[in-house]
Parts: C-alpha cells; structure tokens; sequence
C-alpha cells in the first residue's frame, strides 16, 4: 500500500451504538471545530497551518489557536519574524479588564466577547490567529469562551492545536469539539502517545478522531503503524503522509507548500476533504 492512501474505517453497529451510549457522536452547532494533538515534531503545526490555508481558499473563515507552549503557528502559517502574540491573560490589565475588578475583586465570568480583536491577529481576510496561554482557570475559561463568541458569529473553522492530550487545558476548553486530529510519525513512541490521546479525546466526548501518520518512507513504517496501532481502535480514518524533503526545506511557513502537486500536499487534501463531510 503506497504512503498518502486514505483507509477509511467504518464503524459497525455495535460501535455506533457504543459510541451513542458513551455521548461521543456530537453535532457541532455550527461550523467545523476540530481539535488537533499529537507529539512534539511529528509536523502537528505545520499540518494545522496547511489546513488552515487550504479551508480559507474554499472560502471558510478560519481561527487558528495556538495552544502549544512552544507558540510555532505564528511562522508555520507565515507570520514575519519577530511579531510577537500577547495571550489575553497576559495582556497590559487584562485580568482586571476582562473580569470586570481591580485588586481582589474580580469576577468570576470573564468578558471574552472582544477577546479576538484585542488579542487576535488577523493574517488575511479569512483567517484569524489567537494565541492562548492554556494556563489556570482564567486561561482556560477565557479561550473556551473565545472559540464560543467565534463560532457564534460565524459558521467557520475552528482549528486547536495543542499537544497530546488536553489536560493542561481543561475540559472547558474541549466541550463542542465533536473531532480530533490525532498526528504521528511512523515510530512505536509516537504512535504509542497518539493512541493514548485517542482514548483521552474519547472520554472527552470526540467521537469522530482520525490519525494522521506523518513522513512515511514505505512498507516498513507501515507495518510499523499496523503492529503499534493494531485492528481494534478510535480512528474514523487513518492517512499516511509520504515523507517529503520540500517540506523541510519550505519550514517552518508552509505556503510554499500549497501550490504544488505532490504526494504529500495530496494526502493533506485528502484529509481536508474527509474534515468537512458531514
């Protein structure tokens, strides 16, 4: 089997029904919002920018959280060096501004409704970058609410990128993500975290999570990802991505990327299209 090959796996009825008792099949109210986690330097980043481009050139609006400590979306999506993203939380007064109080006298519903425009970036006419802190309860009351205002205003994309498992973030944050994007490479370490966050957007109620398994150099890794991810599993899908140097050489902004036609570039639209089948 080539790299870059969609397997679409379908659940039976017995799964379905299973995942309707566990409440993990949800409908978004509007839009897409799909969370995306995996491991350190498996390309999570980079494919969350490519997504978040190829979504805006089918004309959706996009907002693309950067929830990941290292913060590398701004330059995967194609920011200048140097242009730095303040979170809310940790913006000049911003605590006492979104909670209303000064001192200790705060409230404890923050006002996030024009979160995206202090603290977000808009990188075009359809895409917009929040940068999100992900740390303490204020953090993460204020990025839930952050995607809310935005999904309520739109029937955009939400992108989240983040690493493997959503603990540090909190289950606020979660709640209304009805799908996952769990990334890996072909190694047993990588794909041993992505299982492991499988399971733990499950008990989120995500049941709709599809593996992506990134630089894939042939029969080896796929047997690899065979033996490590076994037959019984999360995934709706699973897409190999074939192990290509120009993504390398373009980092870390993946525009380059998007004009050409490669094995590659192929898998990650294949991906964009399976997003938004309902």
């Amino acid at each position: 089997m080539e790299p870059g090959v969609e397997i679409m796996i379908e659940k039976d009825g017995v799964q379905r029904a299973f995942d309707v008792m566990r409440g993990g099949v949800r409908e978004e109210e509007r839009g897409l919002r799909l969370l995306v986690t995996g491991r350190v330097g498996t390309g999570r980043t980079a494919l969350v920018a490519l997504l978040a481009h190829l979504f805006v050139m089918q004309g959706m609006e996009v907002l693309a959280v950067d929830a990941d400590p290292e913060r590398r979306l701004a330059a995967s999506l194609g920011c200048l060096p140097g242009i730095e993203f303040v979170p809310p939380s940790w913006h000049e007064g911003g605590v006492e501004e979104d909670t209303g109080g000064t001192g200790m006298l705060l409230h404890l519903r923050p006002r996030v409704s024009d979160a995206l425009e202090r603290c977000g970036m808009r990188l075009g006419e359809r895409l917009t970058l929040f940068v999100a802190d992900g740390v303490g309860e204020f953090g993460n009351t204020g990025l839930g609410g952050t995607i809310s205002e935005f999904v309520r205003r739109t029937e955009g994309v939400v992108l989240l990128d983040t690493l493997a498992g959503v603990e540090h973030l909190g289950r606020a944050v979660a709640e209304g993500f009805s799908r996952a994007l769990v990334v890996a490479d072909p190694s047993q370490s990588a794909l041993s975290v992505a299982l492991r966050a499988a399971d733990f957007a499950r008990t989120l109620g995500i049941g709709d999570i599809h593996l992506v398994v990134n630089r894939v150099c042939g029969e080896t890794d796929l047997e690899e990802v065979g033996r490590s991810v076994g037959p019984c599993h999360l995934f709706s899908t699973i897409t190999y991505l074939p192990y290509d140097e120009a993504v390398c050489r373009t980092g870390p902004a993946v525009t380059p990327l998007l004009g050409e036609e490669t094995a590659f570039m192929a898998g990650v639209r294949g991906i964009c299209r399976v997003l938004t089948i309902r």
